[in-house]
């Protein structure tokens, strides 16, 4: 009943603070502004991000007077959600040059996994074949980079209106069951299924509200949102691999297929055409949906959908994991083979 009160409190929270959005924006100056690299044409508050780092104080504040949800663990995780959404708020003012803010995630992945050691991917056990891999002296570096490339793709994947929060919803969804599954298969209910729960209900309903708000261009997430998601997605990630018999790298990578491969591409052609890699355009996934299909919302529905049934399918058939991914992949560049011919 307590985690209930909790979550409805922050949840009518969030609905008070993304419809004040444009107050917040106007007392820290936040606003993305139109150019010709954008879609929207008037300025919308980049608040997202501090709204709902505010709703998660107010609920790690809640949950820790109320129940044993904290540790030291969760201490250091918040101290450092506060910290990476913070330095996203700075680069959503100041425009840090994509080297700068690629040094500084290194720094700062490096000192958390030291500190956050029990994190860190020491071996990766495929449900493919039956092999482990030991990772070795190499397990900090390797954790490290999947988290860069998984910052930089949430990051690549917030264009258009709604679709990171849609992203994000849709890969807890699936934890949710993966924990389900778990508890099924092991017969045994853990504490850590309990709090993710917890967390993960919290943590979709604010992104529904979000989404609310985002398709109506109130509010968008700025960097300082998309760091957060993103450090947020990383640490559900690792935790549920460490502690989940049955979740597989295979799991971990159909979850964020589409938008790793969408980077991949993005990455390759810029550099070809001697570009920086990290400096933004407009040719990724969800600008050629744009170009497809014309409409915000079909868009949205055919990359969702396009992530929603590749990882059902590795689920009810674990061992064609290859075979879907490689089928996942064919309908991404015929899609955008389309696009660019304009044939539908």
């Amino acid at each position: 009943m307590i985690y209930f009160i909790i979550i409805s409190v922050c949840v009518f929270l969030s609905i008070i603070f993304f419809n004040g959005a444009k107050k917040i924006a106007n007392i820290f100056d936040l606003y993305d502004i139109p150019n010709e690299r954008k879609i929207h044409k008037n300025p919308i508050p980049l608040v997202g991000g501090l709204v709902i780092l505010l709703v998660i104080s107010v609920f790690y504040i809640l949950i820790n007077m109320f129940t044993n949800f904290g540790n030291i663990e969760s201490h250091i995780l918040f101290f450092s959600i506060y910290i990476i959404t913070l330095f996203g708020i700075i680069d959503d003012k100041l425009e840090i040059r994509p080297n700068y803010k690629l040094l500084f995630f290194i720094f700062f992945f490096l000192i958390f996994f030291l500190i956050n050691n029990y994190l860190i991917i020491n071996n990766l056990k495929f449900s493919s074949f039956k092999y482990e891999f030991n990772l070795g002296y190499f397990s900090i570096i390797f954790t490290i980079f999947c988290s860069l490339l998984l910052i930089n793709a949430v990051n690549m994947s917030d264009g258009i209106n709604g679709l990171s929060a849609i992203i994000q919803i849709i890969i807890f969804s699936f934890l949710i069951y993966f924990n389900y599954q778990n508890i099924s298969l092991t017969n045994n209910s853990s504490n850590f299924s309990e709090y993710f729960f917890i967390f993960s209900f919290f943590y979709i309903f604010i992104l529904i509200i979000f989404l609310i708000f985002n398709l109506q261009e109130k509010v968008f997430l700025g960097d300082g949102g998309t760091f957060l998601i993103s450090f947020i997605l990383i640490n559900s990630l690792l935790i549920n691999y460490k502690n989940l018999e049955f979740f597989y790298p295979e799991n971990i990578l159909m979850l964020l297929w589409i938008p790793g491969l969408d980077m991949l591409r993005v990455f390759i052609l810029r550099i070809k055409k001697g570009k920086n890699p990290f400096y933004p355009d407009q040719n990724h996934f969800h600008h050629i949906l744009i170009k497809l299909f014309d409409n915000n919302f079909y868009c949205l529905g055919y990359y969702s959908g396009l992530v929603i049934i590749s990882n059902i399918i590795v689920i009810i058939f674990p061992q064609h994991s290859l075979i879907t991914l490689i089928l996942t992949s064919l309908i991404y560049f015929i899609t955008i083979h389309l696009a660019k011919n304009k044939k539908i």
